[in-house]
């Protein structure tokens, strides 16, 4: 494993559900037509859940509609959405070829999600009662699962082409 560093993916997702909340309704915003996507992404033969996914054209702009964003499920399984406004506008990405990246934050080695999430529980009971601990106490930051030829937007190897038409499901087996 490695430390996480900055990629596209993990804080595009965070920014990108952001930005897509506060767009609202802006369904003649100038972005262009979404396709229904779906897929899937399996880790060393099994289904990988709670993992980023994020398909992006050119510069990656979320403006102009060149991002689309999932999260797999516990069966891997993933659905993009990358524009605001009535529900069926939400699902799909814009047609053309796309990077991909897939990005799963894990707790630092040695660490189970359990006591993971039961340090970042007490991080935050602390934190509202006003009361911090020592450097020692504080949680550390996630580390990222995939090597950076999937989850890094600028050394990724993973393409997908959605077609208008085409049933645009994609499978991703990663090593």
């Amino acid at each position: 494993m490695t430390r996480r560093r900055f990629s596209l993916s993990a804080s595009g997702v965070v920014f990108g559900s952001l930005f897509l909340a506060a767009l609202g309704g802006c369904r003649n915003s100038g972005l262009p037509e979404v396709i229904p996507v779906t897929g899937s992404v399996t880790f060393q033969g099994k289904p990988l859940e709670g993992a980023a996914v994020t398909f992006f054209t050119n510069e990656g702009n979320l403006a102009t509609g060149e991002l689309a964003f999932g999260t797999t499920d516990a069966q891997g399984r993933f659905r993009l959405r990358s524009q605001a406004g009535r529900a069926e506008a939400l699902d799909g990405a814009a047609a053309g070829e796309h990077r991909v990246t897939i990005s799963k934050l894990i707790p630092p080695q040695g660490m189970t999600e359990a006591a993971y999430q039961q340090k970042l529980d007490a991080e935050k009971e602390a934190g509202e009662s006003g009361v911090y601990g020592a450097p020692r106490e504080i949680v550390p930051p996630r580390v990222e699962l995939l090597a950076e030829q999937y989850s890094n937007a600028q050394q990724t190897t993973l393409t997908a082409s959605v077609k208008k038409g085409d049933k645009n499901d994609f499978t991703f087996e990663l090593q």
